[in-house]
């Protein structure tokens, strides 16, 4: 089989959550304290926004179904609500890789839910893994080639904004495609939080 026509039998997915359309004025906010070049770093905004609770990778079209009856079995929770608050960095401050804001209350639930989802959906994901989940929210990605870890970051690091709150109340399953003009995400199905 060659690479194109894999690529046509296959859907790259994941599973998250939208967050409230309020967070980009925050964003917009915490990237004018991050001293970089304008290329250095791949901000995110408006729909393509999400909490990410499981990436599953490549999928096959026909296993499509297989995930979708497996997470409306596994996703039986409650509502919940969530702030978004503070902002941090991966893998570390010399060599920031992800830029992101952090999940406060709602912290333990989101927890929860995200364990039931990934235990679900392991043995389907293209790379299952063990890693353990971080609830963020990515706002940006550094360039490969990027220079960032010569930039203080101590006041993205140490921003104060007003939190983000919200209710948790469904859970998205979203197809990604890498497109030149960046990432687009579809939604493919949706389950309801009780």
């Amino acid at each position: 089989m060659n690479n194109s026509s894999k690529t046509q039998d296959t859907k790259r997915l994941f599973i998250g959550i939208p967050v409230p359309p309020g967070i980009s004025s925050r964003i917009m906010m915490l990237k004018t304290l991050v001293p970089a070049v304008e290329d250095d770093i791949r901000w995110v905004f408006g729909r393509n926004l999400h909490l990410t609770l499981s990436f599953l990778g490549q999928i096959s079209s026909n296993a499509i179904e297989k995930v979708d009856m497996v997470l409306a079995e596994s996703i039986k929770h409650s509502k919940f609500n969530l702030s978004i608050e503070n902002s941090g960095v991966f893998p570390n401050t010399e060599k920031p890789r992800i830029f992101w804001m952090d999940i406060i209350e709602g912290r333990d639930p989101l927890i929860d839910l995200q364990a039931a989802i990934d235990s679900s959906v392991n043995n389907l994901k293209e790379n299952p893994d063990d890693k353990p989940y971080v609830p963020h929210v990515t706002i940006g990605r550094s360039n490969k080639n990027s220079r960032l870890w010569k930039i203080d970051l101590a006041h993205f690091l140490n921003a104060e904004y007003d939190p983000i709150k919200f209710e948790i109340n469904k859970v998205f399953l979203y197809q990604s495609e890498l497109l030149p003009q960046g990432a687009k995400y579809t939604v493919l199905k949706e389950y309801p939080l009780f």
